[in-house]
């Protein structure tokens, strides 16, 4: 070696070593970071546009069918509910693999989750029916556009509904997504949802909202096929009136509900403008502890007053049916009592158990409501109802119970609407790449020109801009639920009548003349 030569040192054995631990290290800790990502993102994913949701972990988001949706629910509702998704699912692929020029609505609820939810179970299932039934018909009767149907879901209350939201926005490009349905009930959550929407201009047509406020003056772009709260309330009292006169007694108002619950209190306020001073009213929140016993001790009360007694229950089902079966329970087999609600009530139709009706059945206790729709309301049935009959007995027979309901009918009235509302303003294939507001395809459906529906006439209120998107003097059927749980329609009346400055339907629908009661 010359001296000019550098000798470089060999690297140590233990710091070879400690630089082979080192980078052992990390590359392990990589492979496990990239593990645990997919874990969680596995564990956080229910299926293809679904995902788990928060501390709930409840499956929300938006599916063509694919994804079936855990339905907290009977046996037998979780079964319908896969089986309409199937459906759904099939009819989606029918019109992928067509080639025909398509366009997606998507129907909105939000679904019960383990015990959590206001929303029945059996309300999702029938509306997904209506939805598909409607689904059916448009792609049979068009044959320039197919129709795609999507089922969302925002969680339990509506937890979700920004996220879902969101993602229908995103979508209407990828989707071509031309409108939303359904909705779900009369909530905040829904409010906010429809707000969200709204100001993305997302056209929508809710299927059983009856709430004043949430209307198109409020909400633009948002629209309905259900009658408002007020225009139930007037039919309602109409009757109620009459049974008060008969039995000589003032009703009482029951309100039960949270603060949050803009069905109980526009059905309340309703109430305090018709009775403003001949009325004893009663308060209770559901979500507040010993609710269920102070609708007994109610029931209670007015079982021991020994007169008759005229009730207009301004609250949710759920409660609804606690207050009648203590009525049941606790009432003379004489003592007369007529309890009235509004539509939320129908979710009780085809419920009562045995031991329900047993308690019922022999008491002098009348349960009525006024309903969103019923098959039994025309003496002249509806061609659009006569179609929905036949697809869900040609395809759905297991879901003919969700008539009674109404929901499926209010549903499918819901997604034709919308249709029909794109038909107006895309009367050509070219049109309908180029639509970013259906607004004047729902101004074509007035008085002039209804939307013949299966729940009767629909017209979208075109003079007062304070009640735009609303429905314009829509019948309405006071219905009776028996003893045995079955839905007896009493009479149907418009909130207006004709002698009043009401609309009447002459040469508009044809099929619609001649209404019960």
């Amino acid at each position: 070696m010359t001296p000019d030569q550098l000798i470089v040192p060999s690297t140590p054995w233990w710091r070879r070593r400690w630089l082979f631990v080192v980078v052992a290290t990390i590359v392990v800790a990589a492979f496990l970071a990239a593990a645990a990502a997919v874990l969680l993102d596995e564990r956080r994913s229910c299926g293809d546009g679904v995902t788990r949701f928060g501390g709930t972990r409840e499956c929300v988001g938006i599916t063509d069918g694919a994804f079936h949706f855990e339905l907290d629910g009977p046996d037998g509702e979780a079964a319908s509910m896969r089986r309409v998704l199937e459906l759904i699912r099939e009819a989606n692929d029918d019109v992928r693999d067509s080639g025909d020029l398509w366009f997606s609505v998507a129907y909105v609820l939000p679904m019960p989750w383990r015990g959590q939810g206001a929303y029945p179970a059996v309300n999702v299932v029938h509306q997904l029916y209506g939805a598909y039934a409607a689904q059916t018909q448009a792609n049979e009767r068009n044959d320039r556009l197919k129709m795609r149907l999507l089922v969302a879901n925002t969680g339990h209350d509506g937890v979700a509904w920004e996220q879902v939201a969101q993602d229908l926005i995103d979508r209407r490009g990828s989707d071509r997504l031309a409108a939303v349905a359904g909705l779900g009930p009369s909530r905040d959550t829904t409010k906010e949802f429809v707000a969200k929407l709204s100001e993305a201009g997302i056209p929508m047509v809710g299927a059983t909202i009856t709430a004043d406020d949430l209307n198109g003056a409020n909400y633009p772009h948002l629209y309905r096929v259900s009658p408002t709260n007020a225009d139930e309330v007037a039919v309602g009292l109409r009757y109620l009136r009459g049974v008060s006169e008969s039995a000589d007694v003032n009703p009482y108002l029951l309100t039960v509900g949270g603060q949050d619950d803009t069905y109980v209190a526009t059905l309340k306020e309703a109430f305090r403008a018709t009775f403003p001073d001949a009325f004893s009213a009663r308060t209770l929140d559901p979500d507040e502890n010993g609710h269920n016993q102070a609708l007994e001790a109610l029931a209670g009360d007015l079982c021991a007053s020994g007169l008759p007694v005229v009730a207009y229950f301004a609250g949710r089902a759920a409660s609804l049916r606690t207050f009648l079966m203590a009525l049941g329970e606790q009432c003379p087999r004489n003592h007369s009592v007529t309890v009235l609600s509004g539509d939320d009530a129908s979710a009780l139709v085809g419920t009562f158990t045995p031991e329900q009706t047993a308690a019922l059945q022999g008491k002098a206790i009348t349960l009525v409501y006024t309903g969103l729709t019923h098959p039994e309301q025309w003496i002249t049935k509806p061609v659009e109802l006569d179609n929905l009959r036949e697809i869900v007995a040609d395809r759905m027979p297991y879901a003919a119970a969700g008539l009674a309901t109404g929901g499926t009918i209010m549903a499918y009235d819901a997604v034709r609407l919308a249709v029909r509302a794109l038909l107006n303003v895309a009367p050509s294939q070219e049109d309908l790449g180029q639509l970013d507001s259906l607004s004047n395809g729902f101004a074509q459906i007035n008085t002039d020109s209804p939307y013949c529906g299966a729940s009767g006439p629909i017209a979208l209120e075109a003079n007062r801009p304070e009640a735009a998107g609303n429905t314009v003097n829509k019948p309405i059927p006071v219905i009776e639920i028996t003893a045995a749980g079955v839905a007896q329609v009493r009479t149907l009346l418009s909130p207006t009548e004709p002698e009043n400055g009401g609309v009447t339907w002459d040469g508009k629908c044809p099929v619609q003349q001649g209404m019960a009661g």
